[in-house]
């Protein structure tokens, strides 16, 4: 999932970036290690510790059950926040140290009061490639014009 990310940011918004020169920024290289470490400790401390609870409790249905798969379905709501945020922080973080800015690909998804927005604040850059090149080719295609005659 984490090269996914990379996979989603369209050339045009960071050729520019990638080609030109970077001189050496000591607060670009601070911030952009401060968002690395943050990314880090959600991944590897907030989210692999809210796994070994999931594993826990969805490893032994037997035992556990009723209020404990409750908890468990929210911590692994949580842990899927973590690890995702993460991700992006880290993916982030790397591109700052290098002077390369890459579009926010997260943004507070659980603030969001329709499925609708929870999907363009949960993956930005993937929602705008999937429409850009698979939706709209599709709707444009043959097949999808003899579909709505």
């Amino acid at each position: 999932m984490f090269f996914l990310e990379f996979a989603c940011v369209k050339y045009d918004i960071t050729g520019k970036d990638l080609a030109e020169q970077h001189l050496f920024d000591f607060e670009k290289i601070v911030s952009g290690m401060e968002r690395v470490l943050w990314g880090f400790f959600k991944k590897l401390v907030i989210a692999e510790r809210l796994s070994v609870l999931v594993n826990t409790v969805y490893g032994d249905c037997q035992t556990y059950s009723g209020f404990y798969v409750f908890v468990a379905a929210g911590a692994f709501t949580l842990q899927l926040y973590a690890d995702f945020s993460g991700a992006m922080d880290i993916a982030l973080g790397v591109s700052e140290c290098f002077g390369v800015e890459l579009p926010e690909n997260f943004r507070t998804p659980f603030y969001s009061v329709s499925i609708q927005e929870f999907w363009r604040r949960w993956h930005i850059t993937l929602g705008e490639w999937l429409r850009e090149y698979v939706f709209y080719p599709l709707q444009r295609s043959r097949i999808f014009s003899r579909l709505r005659k």
